[in-house]
């Protein structure tokens, strides 16, 4: 039977993070292109059978034939269901289910933050600024780089010779002390919208940071002298990342990149600072 007989997954064509999600998802042919319609471009008896309101956070799932629409989680479970089978077993008002939808929610309404566009025009259905799913973003992002930061620790604690608790410890001051002046900088200089938008960049830009460095972690087990290489090339690599990053991000806002050089110091003056008082430079 056809999961998606007489349905069309309707997605937000003025978003980035949709955009890339139906490309990779066609090209993988987990969901037929045939079956992805733009709700820009939709005819209006398509259009009648959406929420704008739901829409404005959650994908849309339209079965053509009847007046059901599903949106978000639900929609997407459906779609999957019928390609992985696990996916089944995953019910509204499971634990697993109201989990998953805390992280789609949370990714939803700052989905334009993810992947900027380079234009975008001004949409009815853009996500509006919701504080909780704010505040959520930026939580879930600062204990996700917690997290990576302490398992860093725990990796190249065999280098230096400590206990690995104690190294995961240091390695979060290490990486997020930069973080900590850059937020409470930012906090103070910039206005209220700037700050919102600004932060939820920043915060991503941590993330993907610190998931840079996850592939030279598992590669804990060579040699000393090789691994020192790889953590070090991987740290050098995150840099990098996070510093093209930060500066497209910051010229998408059109603020001054001024704002680039105070995290870039920022990340590196605590980074070499704490790493000295460590006793960790003699690697």
């Amino acid at each position: 039977m056809d999961t998606l007989a007489h349905k069309w997954i309707i997605y937000d064509g003025n978003c980035g993070l949709c955009l890339n999600s139906k490309k990779w998802l066609t090209r993988l042919g987990i969901i037929p292109e045939s079956k992805c319609l733009n709700y820009h471009l939709l005819d209006e008896n398509l259009s009648a059978k959406i929420d704008l309101e739901h829409f404005k956070y959650e994908m849309a799932l339209v079965d053509d034939q009847s007046d059901k629409t599903l949106y978000g989680l639900e929609g997407i479970l459906q779609i999957f269901g019928a390609r992985v089978g696990f996916v089944k077993g995953i019910k509204p008002g499971s634990a697993l289910f109201a989990l998953l939808n805390f992280v789609y929610h949370t990714i939803s309404y700052n989905r334009y933050f993810i992947f900027p566009r380079k234009s975008r025009f001004a949409c009815d259905c853009d996500p509006p600024f919701v504080m909780k799913y704010f505040q959520r973003w930026i939580v879930m992002g600062i204990l996700l780089a917690i997290g990576v930061s302490a398992l860093f620790g725990v990796a190249v604690a065999g280098l230096f010779h400590k206990p690995v608790l104690e190294m995961a410890g240091e390695m979060i001051l290490i990486v997020g002390a930069g973080w900590g002046l850059q937020l409470l900088l930012s906090g103070l200089l910039m206005t209220r919208e700037q700050k919102r938008d600004y932060w939820r960049h920043l915060v991503l830009i941590m993330v993907v940071g610190v998931l840079v460095l996850l592939p030279g972690m598992l590669l804990f087990w060579l040699p000393t002298g090789m691994f020192s290489a790889v953590a070090i090339s991987s740290v050098v690599v995150s840099s990098v990342v996070m510093a093209l990053m930060h500066f497209r991000r910051v010229k998408h806002m059109g603020l001054s990149q001024g704002w680039t050089v105070s995290w870039f110091l920022s990340l590196q003056a605590f980074a070499i600072w704490l790493s000295i008082h460590f006793n960790l430079l003699a690697l």
